[in-house]
């Protein structure tokens, strides 16, 4: 017989932490639409405060957001459960994600501390043993890189990344032989892998194939130009970023909006700026230059640069990117104030986002009828704002009068748009 699903409890309805973790855990795993992990999680926490896995599984999230002191305060509350006990836990989930948190906090001896603390779960040794080896790639101890990379593998001979890095520190050591046969091996298993595919073009000067395969596709050169990042080779990472603005995108039948995007020049400027290069100021004059249209970052890495760049100084197109960021990670304090900070700009989607942040977070509707009103100046040929407006209209009660006149007097972009159309005849 079939099982057939049944909407979950109120998490106050429901007796057990065990059930309202795994409750959350399936709401997360299948993404619900309209029930939220974290208010179970919560739940439990509320009766438990020490519950390691509603802790683990609120850190993650809240990681996910950029919110790194809250994630730290949940993985140490999950450590302390876990080890109460013995110091040697079933699993290292906990000890594991909390060393990529102090990573993020710049707290780099505790984070290396917990990392090798994570290696003794052999579900996290390869990872653990990863993130230890960008870590000594970061200080310049290529030696202990390979150790701890070698360990890595030993655990998960699939582990791309851990073949890759090691190919790449063994370039740096000056041993071109050995790493062109781990990335010839590699990518004889799995040639699709971009990473390899660039490291193996820059030692047979065969970039043009790499072109070929990854289309110069922005989002693959940011995922690439940050696995630099992480073990600091920042100017490998500088290569790559010059390579991708130097040649053009690769025509495809569905092109990809985010081929190009202003992020890689922010990026570039980011490490030009980490690194000393004199033209610095050139390249982030020109990522600021660029349209706003469709500036979607979703890494933390970007967040941070995003943030870097903000807190320098009016910089109206780093502030929209930047609240875009912390508006879909449900940071909606805080994308408002990032928007805000964009000022008075001539950048449309700013008000309009500001528009709709004011009605649905902070409900109110004078403040968002007025932000709808600046994108409308700005834009007055975009008939998702003309639609939009008249929705904020309907939920303000505005006299139907009133939002006759709006849409007759916009007529033409009204019935570019069916919504739009059927609220004109409404």
């Amino acid at each position: 017989d079939r099982k057939v699903a049944t909407e979950p409890a109120a998490p106050e309805d429901i007796t057990s932490n065990d059930e309202l973790f795994l409750t959350g855990e399936h709401l997360e795993q299948y993404r619900h639409p309209t029930r939220d992990p974290e208010t179970y999680w919560n739940e439990a926490i509320k009766r438990d405060p020490g519950d390691a896995r509603c802790r683990t599984a609120l850190g993650r999230r809240a990681l996910s957001r950029g919110e790194f002191q809250t994630a730290a305060e949940h993985f140490e509350t999950a450590v302390a459960r876990f080890t109460t006990r013995h110091p040697n836990p079933v699993t290292s989930e906990a000890h594991y994600h909390l060393g990529l948190t102090l990573r993020w906090l710049g707290d780099t001896e505790r984070a290396y501390s917990f990392l090798y603390k994570a290696t003794w779960n052999y579900e996290w040794r390869s990872c653990a043993y990863y993130q230890l080896a960008t870590m000594d790639c970061k200080r310049r101890d290529l030696e202990a890189a390979i150790e701890h990379l070698d360990s890595s593998l030993e655990t998960d001979s699939q582990n791309n990344k851990a073949k890759t890095l090691k190919a790449i520190v063994l370039r740096l050591l000056g041993m071109e032989e050995e790493a062109r046969e781990i990335l010839i091996g590699l990518l004889g298993i799995d040639p699709l892998d971009h990473w390899a595919q660039w490291e193996l073009a820059k030692l047979d000067n065969t970039t043009a194939e790499f072109l070929e395969l990854t289309r110069n596709d922005a989002q693959t050169i940011l995922d690439l130009a940050f696995d630099y990042c992480e073990s600091e080779f920042f100017e490998d990472a500088i290569d790559l970023l010059e390579f991708h603005h130097a040649n053009p995108v690769a025509p495809v039948a569905v092109p990809n909006p985010l081929e190009r995007t202003p992020m890689t020049l922010y990026t570039l400027a980011f490490l030009k700026a980490m690194t000393g290069h004199d033209d610095t100021p050139d390249v982030l004059a020109e990522a600021r230059s660029r349209p706003a249209d469709h500036f979607f970052p979703s890494r933390l890495e970007e967040m941070m640069i995003l943030q870097g760049f903000v807190e320098q100084g009016p910089d109206p197109l780093a502030s929209y990117a930047l609240g875009n960021f912390l508006f879909d990670r449900r940071r909606h304090a805080d994308a408002i104030t990032a928007w805000e900070q964009a000022g008075d700009t001539v950048i449309p989607q700013v008000h309009r986002n500001l528009g709709i942040a004011y009605w649905n977070h902070q409900h109110d509707g004078k403040k968002a009828a007025a932000s709808y009103l600046k994108a409308l100046k700005l834009d007055p040929s975009d008939p998702r704002l003309v639609s939009e407006f008249d929705q904020l209209s309907k939920k303000r009660n505005l006299r139907l009068e009133t939002r006759l006149a709006f849409l007759e007097e916009r007529k033409d972009l009204v019935l570019q748009r069916d919504d739009a159309t059927v609220e004109l005849a409404t």
